[in-house]
């Protein structure tokens, strides 16, 4: 028999995992069964593997799409976004697309969006952050020319049902019902002393996020605010907001 690579043999076994092909019975010789049961039964555990990670990370679809559904959704989602690494982190990257693309029900993607975050938010890479005690060191007279710029585990979603409230009860094992917003909602995620925070945005706040990203200066950011506040009112809010999402670990360190 011809001699196989390490490596080819594990992508032959990988590929039998997914259905692809079964190639991989040339090695396989069982006791008991034929080498292709064999490898059904590998491939039920294996996709039971995956439909429990997706399980984990997606709590909240998990519960409103409920078992049956759920199980069908992530073995059509496999089916077309099949794992290319043996990483359980990872597998769900693709879902949202896949709900965007198959499923009318808008709620389940952004369900899916919502807890798709979360997680990379949780695995995103620590840094520095500015606290208040740091901000309170800099002179008055440096202050027209900060610019504060958001930490990497900060993520954004544009919120048109109230996912964030569903996530938390389904989370907290008394779930609310899943429903359209008035309007939609901004809402930030990201990860401070290794717990994911959420805060929902007015339209005031959302408006400063933005303008945030631009990487402006405070004065600037004042100046752009003027459009919700008057001279008197817009520096002692800004500053006022900053500070808080400094105390929230919303900021990378200067």
């Amino acid at each position: 028999m011809r001699k196989v690579g390490l490596k080819n043999l594990q992508k032959s076994f990988q590929d039998a995992l997914m259905g692809k092909n079964n190639e991989v019975t040339r090695f396989i010789k069982p006791a008991n069964m034929t080498a292709s049961d064999r490898i059904k039964v590998y491939q039920d555990d294996y996709f039971f593997r995956l439909r429990d990670s997706l399980e984990e990370d997606y709590p909240a679809l998990h519960f409103y799409l409920g078992n049956i559904f759920f199980e069908e959704v992530v073995r059509k989602y496999l089916n077309e976004f099949p794992p290319d690494n043996f990483s359980m982190r990872e597998v769900g990257f693709n879902l949202p697309k896949f709900l965007n693309n198959h499923h009318e029900d808008h709620k389940t993607t952004e369900l899916s969006e919502f807890e798709s975050k979360i997680i990379e938010s949780l695995y995103s890479k620590n840094i520095k952050l500015l606290n208040l005690c740091s901000l309170k060191k800099i002179p008055l007279e440096k202050w027209p020319g900060l610019v504060f710029r958001v930490q990497l585990s900060l993520k954004a979603i544009q919120c048109h049902y109230n996912t964030l409230e569903y996530i938390v009860s389904v989370n907290a094992s008394d779930p609310c019902a899943l429903e359209c917003l008035p309007k939609p909602i901004e809402t930030l995620i990201w990860r401070f002393e290794g717990e994911v925070y959420f805060r929902g945005l007015s339209e005031e706040e959302s408006a400063l996020f933005s303008y945030l990203q631009e990487g402006i200066s405070f004065a600037e950011l004042c100046e752009k605010m003027l459009f919700f506040f008057d001279e008197r009112e817009v520096v002692p809010w800004v500053s006022s907001l900053l500070q808080v999402w400094v105390n929230e670990g919303i900021f990378r360190d200067f």
